[in-house]
């Protein structure tokens, strides 16, 4: 049977410190990791954008854009280390219950339907935000391509770390 081991606060909000999302991943919020990991590289890429292709007097969408990065990089580092504790109660209450044969939490499978409604409603967003900036495509993708190639190994790294710690019978040491 795997049993959970505690999660620290320390080594949480350390790893949120150095990359942002990681501290998430280590607690096992995967959704959550991968959300602001993607919130933080939209949020750089806009800044160089506009940095880049925008003409003058939009300084003040610069400095509003790096107050919103400040924003989520500090709001990832509190929420890692505060969701410690929620994720310790969990591990607890949920070997209380397998003692009392009682329902655990919904599996992946079930909530699966919320996640891709969420999935859809980014994927429309940002294409959204295309259009809305005008964006010329082909350009755009020609000078984006290695940044978006690292991106998706990253999420898919995450995602496969998250498919490694849920499977049956896995029993870290």
């Amino acid at each position: 049977m795997y049993i959970p081991r505690r999660r620290s606060k320390w080594l949480a909000g350390l790893l949120a410190f150095i990359f942002p999302g990681t501290g998430h991943m280590y607690l096992g919020l995967m959704l959550k990791a991968i959300m602001i990991m993607l919130l933080i590289a939209f949020d750089i890429s806009a800044i160089v954008y506009i940095g880049m292709n925008v003409v003058d007097g939009n300084e003040l969408s610069i400095v509003l854009l790096s107050f919103v990065l400040a924003i989520i990089y500090f709001y990832n580092l509190f929420d890692a280390i505060q969701s410690t504790e929620m994720i310790n109660d969990r591990y607890a209450n949920r070997m209380m219950h397998q003692a009392t044969d009682e329902p655990s939490r919904p599996t992946v499978e079930q909530r699966l339907p919320n996640v891709q409604f969420r999935t859809i409603l980014l994927v429309a967003a940002g294409i959204g935000a295309f259009i809305v900036l005008n964006v010329k495509w082909k350009s755009w993708l020609e000078d984006s391509v290695l940044s978006i190639v690292g991106a998706v190994l990253f999420i898919v790294a995450g995602i496969g770390i998250w498919f490694w710690e849920t499977r049956q019978g896995h029993n870290p040491k």
